[in-house]
């Protein structure tokens, strides 16, 4: 996954998944012209293009101007990519993370044969498909929220947080999010891809899912109490 704590990126980490490696050291013994920048493509639901200008390719890295989230097009393909400032908390690269990759992600079941090797049989995530797709395309994933909460815990353990998953109501209208462990707090802290928001209260102090259920037992006018972010 194209996620980063600093601006200069080894070229081996944009090798999809899918592409083989006799084709990618094809690719970069080429006697052609450096490896170019081809364009930019807008957030899914948008249609603000990101700004691409200061990216440098090298022999062996690309070299980004900046923290931040980088949409392109070049020679090897199409990426979106985060790059993280490495002094950040935990907590602050979580909620990065969680922003990127759920402004990337479309409710709909469309990618659903790309997450379970049965479909509705259930069965693990197939992580490189789901990957290359949000990562190595640029598409957005079309999950549903327990596929979409399940991604997004992958990606922060992935990033060295802990992570669970939570599941409420019933069967049939229920919902599935997950928390991800704030260690520097001692608390969770719930983070929804699906609807792409996380709930604070008044004083932008960030809830977990019992946090949110125990304000609205306690006092219904309380979830007008935070906001979404």
């Amino acid at each position: 996954m194209l996620i980063f704590d600093t601006t200069r990126v080894l070229l081996h980490h944009f090798k999809a998944p899918s592409v083989t490696q006799i084709y990618w050291e094809q690719c970069q013994q080429r006697e052609l012209a450096p490896v170019q920048l081809r364009g930019t493509f807008p957030i899914p639901g948008t249609k603000t293009a990101t700004d691409i200008h200061g990216i440098r390719f090298g022999a062996e890295y690309i070299e980004f101007p900046g923290e931040g989230e980088y949409y392109f097009y070049s020679d090897f393909g199409a990426f979106k990519c985060l790059i993280l400032p490495p002094s950040d908390s935990e907590l602050n690269q979580a909620k990065k993370t969680f922003a990127f990759v759920s402004k990337n992600i479309v409710h709909s079941l469309a990618d659903l044969w790309l997450c379970r090797p049965n479909g509705f049989l259930g069965g693990g995530l197939y992580w490189d498909s789901l990957v290359e797709k949000l990562f190595f395309s640029d598409q957005p994933l079309n999950l549903w929220c327990g596929e979409a909460a399940s991604f997004l815990a992958t990606v922060l353990h992935e990033r060295g947080m802990v992570c669970r998953i939570v599941s409420m109501g019933g069967k049939e209208r229920g919902h599935i999010l997950p928390e991800v462990w704030a260690a520097d707090e001692k608390r969770w802290i719930m983070l929804d891809p699906d609807w792409g928001l996380c709930v604070a209260d008044s004083r932008g102090k960030l809830l977990s899912v019992d946090d949110i259920v125990s304000r609205l037992e306690a006092s219904p006018s309380s979830a007008n109490d935070g906001g979404r972010g």
